[in-house]
């Protein structure tokens, strides 16, 4: 009898000693911030490991995230990093369909995403929480009022910055002059059949330039910033599609196609297909050129119309099975270290998430220090050439309309 008696109590502490290790992160106690970053950490290394979700298109960021970020995080924190490529539209279909099923744990933990994905997510209650608050590194290198802007659309604290991206052009100076504006856009195209396109929308890229150029033709970005406004819109897209539908003719293949994804344009750059290339990184020209993808004599070039701006995320999915530790994933993402090694166009290429008037003089120090080569043009000049992302309905109304009106024309 006493051997029973023993054997139910060796059970029961087990049973305790697992539902304390499993229930040692308490996530509504989190959100609360009833928890410690100590205790959230613990909790992060008892998980042991943590998915993110995004874009694999770009082999160096998927070396980078690979190489330097997950081996960061296993090296501080013991947490291993597993990436997934997956496009953006298929992570939220998947969310929505777990949702659907009543699907309490997921797969999937963190997910790189910004704009009207995000707004789409946070919409339909796919998303955790109000995370940002708890880390160390958003409270000490972000300013809430620009950090929690994405797409016009308050992100309430529900993602955590990633990167700063800035959508600049890139030519070959060996072959090709650049044109200043859209007006001279036009001409070039013209003058150029066949050498110019863009990917078709809603492709993240295709996308940015058609927003661009919706701006440019309707008299300037500042009059769409705030909230929707259809009539205003309806009113004066039109301009939009004029030009669009202008230019058509002259594009690649003679624009009865468009390349499906920007991947694809890259590549037609590349292969000497098209005269001029585009990008939502800054530093692209450069970390191609150290790739050995296109030539040295490839350069960078904006438009006078600005440098259209926003920036990219971490979110956590509300079904995320290690809460704890993709908030340690995110928190270490904004690390100046990181954020610096990211920058570098021979590691990755890719903007600065965090305010950098907030960084430490260390950190200043070794930012400067980074060579950006010769192919970016001066981040200085870049910021004061930003043009800021216009509110996510915009994007949706510009994208569907360019399906309607110049696709399908």
């Amino acid at each position: 009898m006493k051997k029973f008696i023993l054997f139910f109590l060796i059970c029961g502490i087990l049973v305790f000693v697992l539902t304390a290790a499993v229930l040692a992160f308490d996530a509504n106690k989190a959100l609360q911030g009833k928890m410690t970053w100590e205790e959230i950490v613990a909790a992060a290394k008892e998980e042991g490991e943590v998915t993110f979700y995004g874009w694999g298109g770009s082999a160096i960021t998927n070396q980078w995230v690979d190489n330097y970020f997950g081996k960061e995080l296993e090296e501080r924190y013991g947490i291993k990093l597993i990436r997934v490529p997956m496009n953006i539209d298929d992570i939220i279909n998947k969310l929505l369909a777990e949702k659907q099923a009543g699907k309490k744990v997921g797969i999937i933990d963190t997910v790189w995403i910004n704009g009207e994905n995000f707004k789409t997510a946070y919409q339909a209650n796919l998303l955790w929480g109000s995370y940002a608050k708890l880390l160390p590194n958003y409270n000490k290198y972000c300013k809430p009022k620009e950090a929690n802007i994405d797409f016009g659309f308050d992100n309430q604290g529900f993602e955590s910055p990633y990167s700063n991206a800035l959508f600049v052009f890139g030519y070959d100076a060996a072959k090709t002059e650049p044109f200043n504006n859209f007006d001279e856009l036009k001409k070039f195209v013209k003058k150029n059949s066949g050498r110019f396109t863009y990917s078709a929308p809603p492709d993240f890229y295709g996308s940015a330039f058609v927003r661009q150029v919706f701006c440019a033709t309707t008299g300037g970005y500042e009059q769409w910033l705030g909230d929707f406004n259809r009539e205003k819109f309806e009113a004066k897209v039109q301009a939009t599609w004029d030009y669009l539908n202008e230019i058509e003719p002259y594009l690649w293949r003679n624009g009865k196609t468009y390349p499906e994804s920007n991947a694809k344009l890259e590549s037609l750059f590349q292969m000497g297909e098209i005269d001029i290339t585009m990008n939502y990184s800054f530093l692209a020209i450069q970390s191609y050129i150290n790739q050995g993808k296109i030539p040295p004599t490839c350069k960078s070039f904006i438009l006078d119309e600005g440098v259209l701006s926003n920036m990219n995320y971490i979110t956590i999915s509300g079904n995320s099975s290690h809460k704890a530790a993709a908030l340690v994933l995110a928190n270490l993402m904004m690390d100046p270290e990181v954020q610096i090694s990211k920058l570098d166009p021979k590691k990755r290429g890719d903007g600065i998430g965090i305010d950098i008037s907030l960084l430490e003089p260390k950190y200043v120090d070794k930012l400067e220090n980074v060579d950006l080569g010769p192919a970016t043009l001066p981040m200085d000049f870049l910021y004061k050439n930003r043009i800021f992302e216009l509110n996510a309905k915009y994007t949706e109304a510009i994208e569907q309309g360019w399906i309607e009106n110049v696709l399908k024309k």
